[in-house]
């Protein structure tokens, strides 16, 4: 059992030339201009020459946020924007080193910032000059987004901000954090809820890194100490957060579920390497993957491809989540049977399979990071069904 993951996929789609021809040109630009090797253990190593290479990116035409050129971004169609993180995840390059810089913060600023906001934050996130961390999830609150507590009171000119957040994603190394706070204090569920930018090194502010059992320490958890944010870093209306909230929800999820099959279909030629010939008494498994993968990619392109509207589409995104998130489980676990007992022993000096067990032991982390498998659930019965809550 042998495939050709990016001969096939594309197939199961009409693609036209053009396409085609963009997927041989930035094919060409990673082999010239390969990307660095990212290691999440070592992010002060790792982190500059990843975003240095992200600039580099943009500015041989491929920036990742798509967006208009006046902001530092380039148009692209949809094909092109799937064969781009196809091409990218076979080559090993870290696309989700500044997911909320490129898959947050610039689709919210397109559709709800002004021209400044626009003008200030955007270019410098293609040229990979500023690293952003999103500031949602609280110790009290995490799944449940409006369950939060931390205020951003409006005093004259500023917001002077107060609370806690947690697995905050870079927020050690970040220089700024997109936030969610509550300019009403006292006020409950989606009313009263502020979006706005936070610079991350505005007196006040304190991050302390969170140690994972696997190794790395990716997210942090951050303190707001009566921290002065100016009125002018609101995005949209004062009290309207919540409809920021869920353009940037639908938008990560719909970022992680393309992210995510990319990853793994470019891992599953080895994963078939590793089933003995034919995939043996694996082959079943294999196959339900190679079709789940199939879908999936299906499912990211009629996502992404959804019209805007004043209400994003979360259900649909959360459906896309919860489906890569399954995925992987399944994917991971075979790769820990197929692997056996080297999965976990080997020696010190083995990246590549340091590498594979690393995303075994943390592959059920994606059914908790961007909202929980049962949150998800609630957003499709609410978001597709049209279900009551319970």
């Amino acid at each position: 059992m042998s495939v050709d993951v990016f001969a096939r996929f594309p197939g199961a789609v009409v693609t036209d030339e053009a396409e085609e021809e963009f997927r041989g040109r930035i094919r060409d630009h990673l082999a010239t201009d390969p990307a660095p090797p990212f290691d999440r253990n070592d992010p002060d190593a790792s982190l500059p020459p990843t975003l240095a290479w992200h600039g580099r990116l943009a500015a041989a035409g491929y920036a990742l946020p798509v967006s208009p050129p006046e902001y530092g971004g380039r148009l692209r169609s949809l094909g092109e924007q799937l064969v781009q993180v196809e091409e990218m995840a076979a080559v090993g390059a870290n696309s989700s080193v500044n997911l909320v810089g490129v898959a947050m913060l610039t689709p919210l600023l397109l559709a709800l910032g002004t021209e400044e906001q626009k003008q200030t934050w955007l270019p410098p996130v293609a040229r990979g000059e500023h690293l952003w961390c999103q500031l949602f999830s609280e110790p009290e609150a995490g799944s449940d987004l409006f369950g939060m507590r931390t205020t951003a009171v409006p005093d004259g000119d500023v917001l002077v901000v107060n609370g806690q957040k947690i697995w905050s994603s870079t927020a050690d190394h970040a220089d700024f954090g997109l936030m969610l706070a509550r300019t009403e204090p006292g006020s409950t569920g989606r009313r009263g809820i502020g979006c706005f930018v936070v610079d991350m090194r505005s007196p006040g502010v304190t991050v302390r890194p969170i140690r994972q059992l696997g190794g790395p320490a990716e997210f942090a958890e951050v303190f707001f100490d009566d921290v002065r944010v100016p009125r002018g870093n609101v995005v949209g209306e004062l009290g309207d957060g919540a409809l920021a909230a869920l353009r940037v929800l639908a938008s990560e999820r719909s970022g992680l579920s393309m992210a995510s099959y990319a990853g793994l279909a470019a891992q599953f030629e080895d994963l078939v390497r590793l089933a003995p010939p034919g995939g043996g008494r694996y082959r079943a498994e294999l196959l339900a993957l190679w079709e789940a993968l199939a879908v999936q990619r299906l499912g990211a392109i009629r996502q992404a491809s959804a019209p805007p509207g004043d209400e994003p589409p979360l259900g649909a995104a959360a459906a896309g989540k919860l489906a890569v998130g399954t995925i992987n489980v399944q994917f991971n676990e075979l790769r820990a049977r197929l692997l056996g007992p080297r999965a976990f022993a080997f020696p010190d000096d083995d990246r590549d399979v340091a590498a594979i067990s690393e995303r075994i032991v943390s592959s059920l982390a994606l059914s908790l990071g961007g909202g929980t498998h049962q949150m998800q659930r609630n957003a499709i019965a609410e978001g597709l069904l049209g279900m009551p809550r319970g």
